[in-house]
Order: structure tokens, then C-alpha cells, then sequence
């Protein structure tokens, strides 16, 4: 059995793509924790969405530090991570725009504002997309410490079999 392991000869890489990530987890964050006062609808559940935003923040950061670990053990980040975090991050800023928050003018999203039945639509589109959004983001997490480790492990049957005198 053969893996690649950071002293088998691997030399770091810069981790820009890591960074990027935590950079771009902290938009989605303040996306989702104060996108509604940007657009003036800020309302009684802005404070419940600042929550939500600290609990994504943290989750992007693990993953940015997961990213940049792998860069700095010198492998790279297998591009279905990549795909995962963008998926994550598109859900996010989708959940941004369809969250409701209760203002004095009854409830209203960033997309739609209070018009019915668009209200209802968006509504109804905003739990799956932050569940999606925080599953996502949880799967990249284990993608990106698995790339972290260097991946599966790489069998050489035929060094296995020379070994054996087979």
C-alpha cells in the first residue's frame, strides 16, 4: 500500500483556493445575516437570521482551514469539493432572497416583497434551500478533510505481489 503522504515528497501549495473559500463563506454569511437590511425590510427576525449567519460563518471557516490544509500538505482539492461548496453557496444566497422577515408591512422576502402568491412561492422554497445549503456545506466538510488526508489510499498490486515473491 502506497499513499502520499506530506514527506513523501509532496511540496506545499500556495492556499489561495482555501482562502477564497473563507472569504467567500463570510459574503454568504453576511448575505444571509443582514441582506434584508441592504434591500430596507429588516424586522423582527433579523436577529434569528444574524444567528443563523454565525452558525454558516463558523461551518465555511472549518472548511476554508479543511482547504487550506490540504493546499499546505500538497494535495489538491478534488474538484467535486469544489462543486459541493458552490452548490452550497448558491443555495445559500437563494435562501437569502426567499426568507421572509416580519415587518410592519406583514411579511416579506428580498424577492418578492408581500405580494401573494410569489410571497407564498418563496416561502416555501426557503427551508430546503437552507437545509440544502447547510447539508452541502457539512459534505464539503468531510470532502475537504478527506482531501486534507491525501484521499484513498493507493494499492500497487504489483508491488504487493513482488513483495510476496508471487
Amino acid at each position: 500500500m502506497t499513499t502520499d503522504t506530506p514527506d513523501a515528497g509532496l511540496s506545499p501549495r500556495f492556499p489561495a483556493l482555501g482562502i477564497l473559500v473563507i472569504i467567500g463563506g463570510m459574503l454568504l454569511a453576511i448575505w444571509i445575516g443582514f441582506g434584508h437590511a441592504l434591500f430596507g425590510i429588516s424586522g423582527d427576525l433579523s436577529l434569528l437570521f444574524v444567528l443563523m449567519a454565525a452558525v454558516v460563518v463558523t461551518l465555511q471557516l472549518f472548511l476554508g482551514r479543511a482547504v487550506i490544509l490540504t493546499a499546505r500538505h500538497g494535495y489538491r482539492t478534488r474538484p467535486r469539493t469544489m462543486v459541493i461548496i458552490t452548490l452550497g453557496w448558491a443555495c445559500g444566497v437563494l435562501f437569502g432572497l426567499t426568507v421572509p422577515d416580519v415587518t410592519s408591512h406583514g411579511p416579506q422576502t428580498i424577492l418578492t416583497g408581500s405580494h401573494e402568491p410569489a410571497l407564498g412561492i418563496a416561502i416555501g422554497v426557503t427551508n430546503p434551500a437552507g437545509i440544502i445549503c447547510l447539508g452541502l456545506t457539512i459534505a464539503a466538510l468531510v470532502l475537504a478533510h478527506g482531501d486534507a488526508r491525501g484521499g484513498r489510499p493507493r494499492y500497487d498490486e504489483d508491488a504487493i505481489l513482488d513483495a510476496q515473491g508471487l
